[in-house]
C-alpha cells in the first residue's frame, strides 16, 4: 500500500475531481527494469504517475458529509 498526496477539486455544477501524481519505483514491486538491444534501449527505475478521478454527482454527496 502507498500513501499518494492528492487535492479535491471544484469544477463548478457541483463537480469535483481528484488530481495527484506518484512517483515509484519499479523495484519497489520486484521488478527489474527492462533493458534491450544489448543495452541501448533502457527504462529507468523510477517512474511518475500522474491521475485524475472525475467523481460523479452520486458520490459527491457522500464525499461532503465525510
Amino acid at each position: 500500500m502507498f500513501a499518494v498526496n492528492c487535492k479535491i477539486l471544484e469544477c463548478g455544477h457541483g463537480r469535483k475531481v481528484i488530481r495527484g501524481t506518484k512517483k515509484i519505483k519499479l523495484t519497489d514491486f520486484k521488478l527489474e527494469p527492462p533493458v534491450k538491444s544489448f543495452g541501448l534501449i533502457k527504462v529507468k527505475n523510477e517512474l511518475n504517475i500522474n491521475f485524475e478521478f472525475n467523481i460523479p454527482d452520486n458520490l459527491n454527496a457522500k464525499l461532503t458529509e465525510n
